[in-house]
């Protein structure tokens, strides 16, 4: 199998950031809500990079669930002040990605070429 260098680039890039999510669980720190919702958003980062370079007709649906999951993160897990910013985040991120879907945004947007 050969892999241009994006896609060595996105296979290191979910190497390093799955291991970093679940690097809480091996080490001998206190499992808190903040542990567990920095897991989770390292956990989709580093396996959502990846889903999007190597099948990029997904990345409407990889963009709608990260809002939803960070959604719930912020709705679920986190306390006053953060929550807030997840919650809005993932309330952006959905709105984005249900413009995309309803073709309201331009194409340029999620094309795998980009024009500079």
């Amino acid at each position: 199998m050969n892999f241009n260098r994006t896609e060595q680039f996105a296979v290191i890039f979910a190497f390093i950031f799955v291991s970093w999510s679940l690097l809480p669980l091996v080490e001998n720190v206190p499992i808190t809500t903040m542990t567990i919702a920095s897991s989770v958003v390292l956990f989709l980062v580093g396996i959502a990079y990846p889903i999007i370079i190597f099948k990029p007709e997904w990345s409407k649906a990889i963009l709608l669930f990260e809002g939803i999951i960070f959604l719930i993160i912020g709705l679920m897990y986190l306390n006053f002040p953060v929550n807030i910013i997840y919650m809005v985040l993932g309330l952006i991120l959905v709105v984005v990605s249900l413009m995309a879907y309803a073709n309201r945004l331009p194409g340029r947007l999620f094309s795998r070429t980009r024009k500079f």
